[in-house]
This record gives structure tokens, sequence and C-alpha cells, in this order.
């Protein structure tokens, strides 16, 4: 038996696992594989045949050609390939060697709605729970026969990102008989406004509906009144508007949706936000609320001191507030906020923190959970890094970022040297004013 043989024989007496995948890949992807695949083929079909269905098999890049026998050993399929066309796509997908798919992923191609069309009508879609077409040149009409497919009754997530699908597509999804299993949807930098996305967030069609991505524009007041008085409240728990321009007199009209009540994870970054939305925000009832982003907008103190005097900032774990304008005392603030305990990721990047919300963040008695800590680019210097060595009640912190701040080999021997630091496996100083001793 020759090495490659005898390494396969091995590869297929280990128990299941991505180590294992990955040694099959390394063998299948040898230059010896084709003078063994007709006598090795059957028999790795037949050893992955008792893996797991969540073992996710998916297929290198060079496999992803027509008649490749290695196409039956998958079941995710990666296609990433800008030349890729309509006919190319349908010929891969329709290869007999193509065994059934979990989940199918088309990103970057060429393709337009003949394919979503063809998709509609083929029918392995049934078997996929997964299905992304990102990036393509996808439009309503792709958008419509995907929603009128039987096939796609399995499917579970639905990631259309980056297409040029818009309200008519999102009504089409919103309305399909076939989705009530859909709990992942993705219809971000698409022609979808707000009409669309409210279409979808009150459709009783979409009851399994967990996460709704979108990027709307033309979300008006009038809009979120008619989210807010609908008599369908969405099972929605993950959330996000990014992108949208999004402004303060709409968020203010959306605080008081009864769907914020359960939502686990809200993303409003890249917007129009300042601590107006946000006081309002703060007052709405998020009880379920563990990560909030509302990075990259206009928020200043006041917005931060809002939102450390909000009840439900108890349960929430993540908070992610870069690239804003708060200052030392907003930090003081969320610094002294009993409600602050649970937060175990905390992002202040590109803020105006300095050496003083350091200090404040260092001397918190409410903080002692954090594992991440991001602060780069606060003018932090070295006095910020010596607060921040000195702590002594962060025993979970594992990540600190510190990039750009200033800091030069002076504060960066406090933190590397801080008997209370030691538990930290990540530290970031990146473009700071270190010599080559530092």
């Amino acid at each position: 038996m020759s090495d490659h043989l005898a390494r396969f024989d091995t590869a297929l007496h280990e128990p299941a696992s991505n180590g294992a995948w990955a040694t099959l890949c390394e063998l299948l992807d040898d230059e010896e594989w084709p003078a063994h695949a007709t006598v090795m083929l059957p028999r790795i079909q037949a050893a992955l045949a008792k893996w797991p269905a969540e073992q996710r098999r998916a297929a290198l890049e060079e496999w992803c050609r027509p008649g490749d026998t290695r196409l039956s050993l998958i079941n995710t399929l990666f296609l990433h390939d800008e030349s890729r066309d309509d006919a190319g796509l349908i010929e891969l997908l329709s290869d007999s060697q193509l065994g059934p798919l979990l989940m199918l992923d088309v990103n970057g191609t060429k393709a337009t709605s003949r394919t979503a069309r063809w998709l509609a009508n083929w029918p392995p879609l049934r078997h996929l729970s997964t299905l992304q077409l990102v990036d393509n040149e996808l439009d309503d009409e792709g958008a419509i026969a995907l929603a009128a497919s039987p096939h796609i009754v399995g499917i579970t997530k639905l990631d259309l990102g980056f297409n040029r699908i818009s309200d008519v597509g999102a009504e089409a999804l919103a309305t399909s008989p076939h989705l009530a299993g859909l709990s992942w949807l993705g219809l971000y930098a698409c022609n979808v406004t707000a009409a669309g996305m409210v279409a979808l967030l009150t459709s009783p069609r979409l009851p399994a509906l967990r996460e709704c991505i979108t990027g709307t524009s033309g979300f008006t007041v009038e809009l979120a009144r008619m989210l807010v008085s609908s008599p369908q409240v969405p099972s929605v728990n993950k959330f996000s508007i990014v992108w949208s321009e999004l402004t303060d007199d709409v968020l203010a009209a959306l605080s008081p949706w009864r769907g914020l009540e359960r939502i686990k994870a809200l993303n409003l970054t890249h917007n129009r936000l300042s601590s107006v939305g946000v006081t309002a925000l703060a007052a709405a009832s998020l009880n379920s609320l563990e990560e909030l982003d509302l990075s990259s907008n206009a928020l200043d103190d006041a917005a931060l001191v809002a939102i450390a005097n909000s009840a439900w900032l108890a349960n929430v774990k993540t908070l992610k507030l870069s690239n804003n304008t708060i200052g030392t005392a907003g930090v003081v603030a969320l610094a002294n906020s009993p409600h602050a305990r649970n937060l175990t990721k905390l992002e202040l990047a590109h803020n105006q923190l300095g050496a003083a919300g350091a200090h404040a963040l260092a001397q918190s008695p409410h903080l002692m959970n954090l594992e991440t800590l991001a602060l780069d680019d606060n003018a932090l210097g070295d006095h910020g890094a010596r607060h921040l060595a000195n702590t002594s009640n962060r025993p979970n912190l594992r990540e600190l970022f510190l990039n750009s701040n200033g800091i030069t080999d002076e504060g960066t021997f406090a933190l590397t040297s801080s008997p209370n630091l030691t538990h930290v496996k990540w530290l970031r100083l990146f473009h700071n004013a270190l010599t080559p001793k530092g």
C-alpha cells in the first residue's frame, strides 16, 4: 500500500472532527489523488455518511469545477469567484457529482436573477438550511422567484445583502408561504426602504424570524409610528438598522415599539444619532437587551450618561460606542453606574476620553466583569496607561486595546510590568510612540 493510501486509511478511522476533515482535504488535494480516486472515493463517501450532519465539510476553491469527483464529499459550497456568471454557476450546481448541500454561499459573482430563478426550481434547494447570495446582481425578480419556491421551505438563514432588491422583493419575502422556518434574514446594502423593513417585521408569515439585518433608507417618523401601532409584534430578538441615516426623531418615534421588549442585540451603527435620540432610547423597554452597538454616530457625553442611568443596562454584556465624541464626563457616569456590573465587553475606541477617562474606568467598582476593553485613539498618553496599569479589580480582563494613544516606553513598561494585568492575554499597542527598546 502506498503512503498516500495508508494515510487515507488512518484518516478514515479517526472520529469525525474538523481536524479529521482537514487531514482528508490535504490528502484529497494531493497530486496522487487522481490515481487513487476510483478506489478511495466510495470508502470516503461511506465514512462521511456516518459523520453528524452538523459536521460542515466545505469545498476548497479549486474543487469547484464541473466533473470533479470530490464535489460528492461536501455539504457546504462556497463560490466566491467574480468570474463566475449565471451559465457557469448553473452548470456547476447541475453537476451529477454534487451531493446534497446544507449550505450554499455564492458571493461576489456575476450571478443575476437568472440564477435565482433557476435555484427556485432546483429540487436540491430543499436540503439547504443556509442560502447566501451576497454581493451579486440579483434584483426583485430573483427575490420573488425564491419567495415563491416550495423548495425554500427548509431555509433558516437567507442572506441577500448587497444586491438590487427593493421593497417589491422584500414584500414578496414577507408574504411567502414557504419561509415559516426562517430565523435570519439579511437585506443590508440593498434598495429596501423602511417600508419594506416594516412589511418584514410585521409579517405573520415569518413567525420564526429572530434576526433581521437591514440598511434602510427613507425611515420616516410616519413609518416608525406604523411599526409601533402594528398589532403584529415580531419575534425578532436581533435587530440592525445600519448605514441608514437614522435620525433622532425617528428613533424617538420607535422607542415605544413593543418589539423592543424582546430585542437581545440592537445594532444602530453608522447613522445620524445624537444624545437626543439615545435619551429617548434609554427610556424604552429594553429589558431583554444584552448587546448594544451605537458606534459611528454623533454621540456625546449626554448620550452615555443616559445609557448609564438606564435600568436595562444591568442586563447588557456588550456595549459598543466607538467612533463618537464621548469624553470624560460620559465615561465617569458609566464608571459610577451600578447598572454596568454585567458588562463583559466595552468598546470606546476613537472618542475623547483622555487620561481622566482611563482613570475613571480603572477605578470603577462596577466594571469588575470586563473581559474586553477597547480604548484605541483616545489620547490616553502615559498617564492613562499608568491608571490602567494600577487597576486592581479586573480579574476577568483578557483583552486590552490601546492603539494610537501616544503611549511611550514609560507607559508600556507600566502596563507590561503591572501585577494587576498578568491575566491579560492580548495587549495591543500599535501606532504609539514606542522606541525599539519599548
